[in-house]
């Protein structure tokens, strides 16, 4: 089965109109456009609430912030696979969705995004560096270094304010209420080890909302149980390769604090598995007009 480069590039480009949804979104001042995702944050603080980032989250036409971050996080996956057709084209797209990653503010997206290109560049990195440390670098690789270190810096300047955004204005580490969703999930694993929900998706109810399990690995695990779960994990792990790795870690990376895959049919399933079933050199891609998938 071949699945043409356009085509990806069109889903790119249908994740860009959303971003510039979210935008529009942004500046009236909105969490969504759409009424039924309005109402689910109702009960939240208001938009903007003392200038966190966290409550000027957009969801575009997504069912909430994460999905929408995710989505464009995947997006910029696949802009990284195929490569942008010109730089033109490569500036304004990685621009815009570096934009609408600023307006989700998912802090799980940010660390498995910091992973992916950290994976898929560790070895530029490390010849700047030693070519600058040996005093061969060229004036780019200076310039480079120099930038780099200089932002090393003003974070650090600025740590303050950084934690204060990432934490939501807690003075401790904030998980969203996952520290009480994980409890509750962990609880009905050790309850239910063998055979967990009995493959029927769980929910728990907590304090009047109900939760998935923001965690891919025990939404398995207490979904399936030990016995029907494993074999999830061990599908993943036989398959991962050295084609596919740079792709597949990040989503496991995320997976630890969003129910991002094995949902059935969704946007990152298709990405996920694409990519899991891939056993050719994906550099191929840059050159041919097609896909090929194993």
């Amino acid at each position: 089965m071949k699945t043409r480069k356009r085509t990806l590039y069109i889903v790119i480009y249908l994740v860009v109109f959303e971003v510039f949804i979210g935008v529009l979104e942004y500046f009236i001042g909105v969490r969504s456009f759409i009424p039924s995702v309005r109402e689910a944050v109702a009960g939240q603080n208001p938009f903007g609430f003392n200038g966190l980032l966290y409550y000027s989250r957009v969801s575009g036409l997504s069912s909430n912030s994460s999905v929408f971050a995710i989505k464009i996080m995947v997006s910029l996956m696949m802009l990284q696979f195929l490569g942008p057709r010109n730089k033109k084209e490569g500036f304004f797209l990685y621009g815009f969705l570096g934009v609408g990653l600023l307006l989700t503010f998912t802090r799980s997206v940010y660390v498995a995004l910091a992973a992916f290109f950290l994976m898929i560049n560790y070895k530029r990195i490390i010849r700047a560096v030693f070519r600058f440390l040996r005093g061969k670098a060229k004036w780019i690789y200076f310039a480079v270094i120099s930038i780099f270190i200089s932002g090393i810096i003003f974070l650090i300047s600025k740590l303050d304010v950084l934690l204060q955004q990432m934490n939501r204005g807690m003075k401790k580490v904030d998980l969203s209420s996952r520290d009480s969703v994980f409890q509750r999930f962990s609880d009905f694993f050790w309850d239910n080890p063998l055979l967990g929900n009995g493959s029927y998706k769980l929910w728990i109810g907590i304090n009047g909302k109900v939760f998935h399990a923001h965690n891919v690995f025990m939404q398995i695990m207490t979904t399936n149980g030990v016995l029907i779960g494993s074999m999830y994990f061990l599908m993943v792990l036989i398959n991962i390769n050295k084609y596919n790795i740079n792709y597949i870690i990040p989503i496991l990376i995320i997976s630890l604090f969003q129910y991002a895959i094995f949902w059935g049919i969704s946007f990152v399933d298709l990405f996920f598995f694409s990519f899991l079933f891939m056993t050719q050199n994906p550099n191929f891609c840059k050159t041919n007009d097609s896909l090929k998938e194993a």
